[in-house]
C-alpha cells in the first residue's frame, strides 16, 4: 500500500479517536418539566453523548456498576426512595472519582438519607420530611422570578468567562448549604439562598449543584447553556 495512504489512514484513525464524544448518563424522574426544551438544550451540546435515563432505572444501573462506563452523571431527578444497594452504588462510584452534577429539583431527593447531604453539599428541607422542625425552618419556592445570576469566582474553570447575566426561573428559599463548599454563582432574589450553584467534594469525586433550571424559560437562555456546558466541561477534563 502506498506510505502516503497509509500515513493518511493513521492520521484518519487519530482524528477519530480524539474526536470520541464524552458519554454522560443523565437522570430524570420524579418531577414533570418542559421535556422539549430541556432535550433540545443538552442535544445542542456538541461533542457530548447524552444516555437519557429515568429513575428507577438509574439507580439500578448504579447498583449494578453500569454506569462506570460514563464519563460524568447529570440528575434532573426527585427521587426518594433508595436501597441499600444503590446506595452502596453511589458510594463506589464517588470512592472511585467520577463526578456528579446535580441540578435544580435534585436537591430534593433523598431526604431520609443523610449521607445524600453531605454528598451533594446542601439540603431542601422539605415538610413532611422534616416534621420535627419549626415552619420558619422550611425551604420554599418561588415561581417566576427575575434576579441576576452572578459568578462568585470568577478565577474558577467552571466560571471563567462567564458573566452576569438576568434570569426568569424558579428560586428556592432557606435551603441548607454545607459550609465547605466552594461558592461558583450567587444571585440578588430577596426570596432566594444567595448561594445558587457550588463545587464540593465527596471522597475522590468532584461533585457540583446549580440550583436554577426549572424551565423553558432557563432551558432556552443562552447564557444558562453556556453555565451549564462549563460545568460540564471542566467536570469532564474537557
Amino acid at each position: 500500500m502506498n506510505r502516503f495512504i497509509i500515513s493518511v489512514l493513521f492520521i484518519a484513525g487519530c482524528i477519530s479517536l480524539n474526536a470520541q464524544s464524552t458519554k454522560i448518563m443523565l437522570v430524570t424522574g420524579g418531577h414533570s418539566y418542559d421535556t422539549i426544551p430541556f432535550f433540545k438544550m443538552f442535544d445542542s451540546m456538541k461533542g457530548l453523548e447524552f444516555e437519557y435515563i429515568s429513575q428507577p432505572l438509574a439507580n439500578q444501573k448504579i447498583a449494578a456498576s453500569d454506569a462506570e462506563q460514563y464519563d460524568l452523571l447529570v440528575f434532573y431527578d426527585i427521587s426518594r426512595k433508595i436501597s441499600d444497594e444503590e446506595k452502596k452504588g453511589y458510594l463506589n462510584l464517588l470512592n472511585k472519582g467520577k463526578p456528579m452534577l446535580f441540578l435544580h429539583h435534585s436537591l430534593l431527593s433523598y431526604a431520609m438519607w443523610p449521607e445524600f447531604e453531605k454528598i451533594i453539599g446542601g439540603k431542601y428541607l422539605e415538610k413532611g420530611t422534616n416534621s420535627s422542625l419549626p415552619d420558619s425552618l422550611f425551604s420554599r419556592c418561588h415561581y417566576n422570578v427575575s434576579y441576576n445570576v452572578k459568578v462568585a469566582d470568577a478565577n474558577h474553570p467552571a466560571t471563567k468567562g462567564i458573566s452576569g447575566f438576568l434570569l426568569f426561573d424558579e428560586a428556592f428559599e432557606n435551603y441548607r448549604i454545607d459550609g465547605c463548599v466552594i461558592p461558583l454563582y450567587t444571585n440578588d432574589y430577596k426570596n432566594n439562598e444567595t448561594i445558587i450553584g457550588w463545587e464540593n467534594k465527596y471522597q475522590n469525586s468532584k461533585i457540583i449543584y446549580l440550583q436554577p433550571g426549572h424551565d423553558r424559560n432557563a432551558f432556552d437562555d443562552k447564557n444558562f447553556r453556556r453555565v451549564l456546558l462549563q460545568l460540564i466541561k471542566y467536570l469532564t477534563n474537557n
